[in-house]
């Protein structure tokens, strides 16, 4: 289960957002639990600034996750918002195996790999340092998901047997 939804999670002005930290804190130790009672994972997402204002990086992410300590919570890598956070793909090092799956689109419109030449490899590189084993999602802006599909898995597949 996806935790992103940064309109849900939006912190109103004038709340303290260490408070609203904490809270997000103690909402994902009670999935903990519920998920592991039905067998799924629930990943923290984390959401550009311009969407959101609250978990903006995989930083963040992963220590709401550490803090929640619970097996059944872990993370979510998307390299679109890392890409419009200016995050260093150094990140998903830092984070390891706490990253369960990985979102991808490219940074400027949200589309789909190879649309407008987007470098993943960087962000690729990490996760294959961590010996990342998860799933990918293509989670963009299709315009026409029939003759975009194939394309855009072939160009994450390239890059990623380009990947050191």
């Amino acid at each position: 289960i996806v935790f992103g939804s940064g309109g849900s999670r939006q912190v109103e002005k004038g709340y303290s957002k260490s408070r609203a930290e904490q809270e997000f804190i103690d909402i994902l130790k009670m999935m903990g639990p519920l998920a592991n009672k039905h067998s799924v994972t629930v990943v923290v997402e984390p959401i550009n600034s311009e969407e959101c204002n609250i978990i903006n990086s995989v930083t963040e992410g992963a220590e709401a996750v550490r803090a929640t300590s619970h097996p059944n919570v872990k993370l979510l890598a998307d390299l679109y918002h890392m890409l419009r956070e200016n995050e260093n793909p150094d990140a998903i090092i830092k984070a390891g195996n706490l990253i369960r799956h990985v979102h991808v689109a490219e940074a400027a419109n949200r589309t789909p790999p190879g649309v407008c030449g987007d470098d993943f490899r960087p962000f690729l590189s990490s996760l294959k340092k961590i010996s990342y084993q998860g799933d990918f999602s293509i989670e963009s802006r299709w315009e026409d998901l029939l003759r975009q599909v194939g394309p855009a898995v072939t160009e994450l597949e390239y890059q990623l047997l380009d990947v050191n």
